[in-house]
C-alpha cells in the first residue's frame, strides 16, 4: 500500500501558499538527526520543547529562522520519532526546507501516510482515522462536534452494545449445534424476541446515522420554479455573493449550482436548478430533467414564483404534488411584489394547504429576512439531533447498511424456521460488517481507499 515503513517521511503539514507559518513534519528514525542537521543544534533535545534556530542549507547559508520541536516515540501522532520545523509561510520557503530534508535522506510522504503509521502503531483505530478526516473536512460547528465524538474510540463504544447482542445469539445457536444433545432445546420464542430487539438496535443506529448525515452534509435544499421568477436572485442573496447569473432572459440557468449555506447554525446543501417549463432546447431540457431528479432527493424545497403573474398550470401541478408529500418541507416565495400582486399567500394556503409562504421583492431585498427565518424554522422542525447522533463516512454508512441487510435475511430465516447453521451465516455476516465498520477487520484495499483521501502532511 505504502512504500517502506522504515523510511523517514516528510511533508508540509499546513496548507500551501502565503501565510504566517508553515509546518514541515518529519516522522521516522531519522527525524531528529535531520532536524538537528538543519538547525545546527546537536546537544540533547528535550521532547515537546520549541527551539528557536536558524535553518541552514548544505553550504551553511541561513535560509530562515524557525521554531523546531521534537516528539519522542511512542508519544507522538504517528507513534514514531517526529520532528516539526515551523518556518515562515510562503510559496518557496517551506519547499526549500522540504528539499533540505530530502537531501538528508527523507522521502516525500504519500497522502495520509502519517495517519496510516499512527493506525499501524495502534495510536488510533480506523474509525478514529476517518473521524480525523471528518474533522478536517467539517463545514459546520455541529459536524465538528460529531466528528470529535468519534475520536478516542467513541464509535466503537456506541456499536459495542449491538455487537454484544449479536454475539449472545451466536453463542446460543453454536451451543445448540455443538452440544444440542446435552442442552435444553432453544426456545423459538426466545430467538424471535432477541432478533426483534436486535432489529430495534439496528434501526436506532441507522436513525442516529441519518441524523449525523444531515448535520454533516446539510439539509438537501432545492430552489425550483418557472424561469425568471427570481430563483437565481434568491440564491445570490442567500449566499451573499453573485454566484448565479441573473438576466431578464428566460432559461439562463441550465445546469445545477451547488453551495453550502449556514443560517443560524443550520447547515444547508443549497441547489439552484433550471427553471421548469416546456423547452425545445436540448441543453435546457437536460437541465430541467436534472431539476426533477433533485426534487426527488430534496428534504427542503423553496418554490420561487412570480407573484405578479397568475399561477400557471405547470406550477399548480407542482405545488399540488409537493404538498402531498408529508416528509417534505416546503416554502413558497412569492417574488416581485413591487411589480403588482396577483398571487397572495392566502390564495396558496387555501388552494394547497401551505403553511409557509413569503412575499418578497428580492431585487430590493424586501422580505429576504422573512425567507431566512422561514428556512431556519422549517429546517429545524422535527430535526432535534439526539446525543447519540453518529458521524459516519460514506464507507461506514454502506457497511452499516450491510448489517441491516444481514438482519433482514436473518428475520426471513427465523420466520421460515431455517436450520441454526443458516441463521449463523447471517449473524456472522453482520459481525463481519460491524468489524469492518470500526476497522477491526478490513482489507488493504479499504485501508488504501480511506487513507488516500488525506492530504500529504496528515
Amino acid at each position: 500500500m505504502y512504500p517502506s515503513q522504515l523510511d523517514t517521511i516528510v511533508a508540509l503539514a499546513t496548507p500551501p501558499g502565503l501565510g504566517g507559518v508553515a509546518i514541515v513534519r518529519l516522522s521516522g528514525m531519522e527525524a531528529l538527526p535531520i532536524a538537528q542537521a538543519l538547525s545546527g543544534r546537536q546537544h540533547p533535545w528535550e521532547p515537546r520543547h520549541l527551539y528557536y534556530s536558524p535553518i541552514r542549507d548544505a553550504q551553511g547559508q541561513i535560509l530562515d529562522r524557525a521554531l523546531v520541536v521534537y516528539m519522542a516515540a511512542p508519544h507522538s501522532y504517528t507513534g514514531e520519532e517526529v520532528a516539526e520545523i515551523h518556518c515562515h509561510g510562503g510559496m518557496v520557503v517551506a519547499q526549500l526546507v522540504i528539499d533540505l530534508c530530502l537531501e538528508r535522506g527523507a522521502r516525500l510522504a504519500t497522502p495520509g501516510e502519517f495517519t496510516y503509521r499512527a493506525y499501524l502503531a495502534g495510536k488510533i483505530d480506523l474509525a478514529e482515522a476517518e473521524s480525523i478526516l471528518s474533522l478536517i473536512e467539517a463545514r459546520s460547528k455541529g459536524a465538528v462536534y460529531l466528528a470529535a465524538q468519534n475520536l478516542g474510540g467513541g464509535l466503537a463504544r456506541q456499536l459495542g452494545g449491538l455487537k454484544d447482542s449479536i454475539l449472545e445469539i451466536v453463542a446460543q445457536l453454536e451451543a445448540q449445534l455443538d452440544y444440542g444433545e446435552e442442552l435444553e432445546s432453544l426456545d423459538p420464542l426466545w430467538l424471535k424476541e432477541r432478533v426483534t430487539l436486535l432489529g430495534r438496535e439496528i434501526a436506532s443506529l441507522w436513525q442516529e446515522a441519518e441524523e449525523g448525515r444531515l448535520v454533516v452534509e446539510g439539509l438537501e435544499t432545492v430552489l425550483v420554479g418557472p424561469p425568471n421568477a427570481g430563483k437565481s436572485t434568491l440564491w445570490n442573496k442567500l449566499l451573499g455573493q453573485e454566484r448565479a447569473l441573473v438576466t431578464p432572459y428566460a432559461g439562463t440557468t441550465r445546469d445545477q449550482l451547488q453551495e453550502y449555506l449556514y443560517l443560524e447554525g443550520l447547515a444547508l446543501h443549497l441547489i439552484d436548478t433550471a427553471g421548469l417549463r416546456e423547452s425545445s432546447d436540448p441543453v435546457e431540457s437536460l437541465g430541467i430533467a436534472k431539476t426533477r431528479e433533485a426534487l426527488e432527493r430534496a428534504s427542503l424545497v423553496l418554490v420561487v414564483l412570480d407573484g405578479s403573474q397568475e399561477l400557471s398550470s405547470d406550477m399548480s401541478e407542482l405545488l399540488s404534488d409537493l404538498s402531498q408529500k408529508p416528509q417534505l418541507k416546503l416554502l413558497v416565495v412569492l417574488n416581485k411584489r413591487d411589480c403588482g400582486v396577483l398571487l397572495s399567500p392566502s390564495d396558496l394556503q387555501e388552494r394547497f394547504g401551505l403553511t409557509h409562504v413569503c412575499q418578497t421583492a428580492l431585487k430590493w431585498d424586501q422580505g429576504l429576512e422573512g425567507v431566512k427565518r422561514a428556512i431556519v424554522e422549517l429546517g429545524r422542525s422535527g430535526r432535534e439531533v439526539s446525543d447519540g447522533a453518529l458521524s459516519l463516512s460514506q464507507r461506514q454508512r454502506q457497511t452499516l447498511l450491510g448489517v441491516r441487510q444481514a438482519w433482514d435475511s436473518l428475520v426471513k430465516g427465523v420466520q421460515a424456521e431455517a436450520p441454526w447453521d443458516c441463521l449463523l451465516l447471517d449473524l456472522h455476516q453482520a459481525l463481519r460488517s460491524l468489524n469492518e465498520l470500526t476497522g477491526q477487520d478490513v482489507s488493504n484495499e479499504i485501508l488504501e481507499r480511506v487513507f488516500s483521501k488525506f492530504c500529504l502532511g496528515k
